[in-house]
């Protein structure tokens, strides 16, 4: 598998009790968004909170106009204590570093060493050096390699259902969770998937955590 599409590996999954996720994922704010997949049948589903967070983050990514405005989101992201758990995922532009040099040998342009450098001059540039190349240049959220997967498409919300299963309580996982058999070159299976919305919905209702169906919140984030 390529390293881009690596990038969009979600992280391994850590289940919390119910008690313990209401303040971990849903910061006592006791309420689900969720929707079914047209194409699998499966429970898309993220705490409300975490839809809030996310979509303010994708709307700030969309915002972007420069590769330095992007860059100036993620170190924004990383120090936000308040900043999504799970998706969108903002990328570190300086870590692309394959992607930094393509594109400034694309603009022929001199890849200028910073005179304070410590690097032999026919040393290969780094990350920050070619950063200051492109900071400038135009940004789109949906079209900068940054963000696409092997497919070309936008890739920061992607494996919806593996974010869903993150976050789901162990109690709840262990009663309406069934083994995801999903498979495919760009699929990434979840430990659980969630097939009975209703029973989902009642398992949830028994610790007090209320569900919204089919929120427009979530459809943007999902991309739905």
């Amino acid at each position: 598998m390529s390293d881009r599409a690596d990038r969009f590996h979600p992280m391994a999954i850590v289940r919390l009790g119910v008690e313990d996720a209401k303040h971990f994922w849903f910061q006592n704010d006791l309420i689900i968004y969720t929707l079914t997949s047209n194409e699998t049948d499966e429970v898309i589903a993220l705490p409300k909170v975490e839809v809030e967070r996310g979509l303010k983050y994708l709307h700030k990514l969309k915002s972007c106009k420069t590769y330095g405005d992007a860059q100036n989101l993620y170190t924004l992201f990383s120090k936000d204590l308040l900043a999504p758990k799970l998706i969108p995922r903002i990328e570190d532009i300086t870590q692309h570093y394959d992607f930094l040099r393509d594109f400034s040998f694309s603009k022929k342009l001199p890849l200028t060493h910073d005179k304070n450098s410590l690097h032999h001059p026919d040393e290969d540039p780094t990350s920050d050096e070619l950063m200051v190349n492109i900071e400038n240049d135009e940004f789109v959220w949906n079209e900068s390699a940054v963000y696409l997967d092997d497919n070309e498409q936008f890739a920061a919300c992607r494996n919806i259902q593996i974010w869903t299963d993150a976050w789901i309580p162990l109690e709840i996982a262990t009663t309406v969770g069934i083994p995801d058999l999903g498979y495919g070159i760009d699929y990434y299976e979840a430990e659980m998937v969630y097939k009975d919305r209703e029973l989902f919905i009642n398992e949830f209702l028994k610790f007090g955590i209320s569900t919204k169906i089919d929120h427009p919140d979530l459809k943007e984030l999902a991309g739905y």
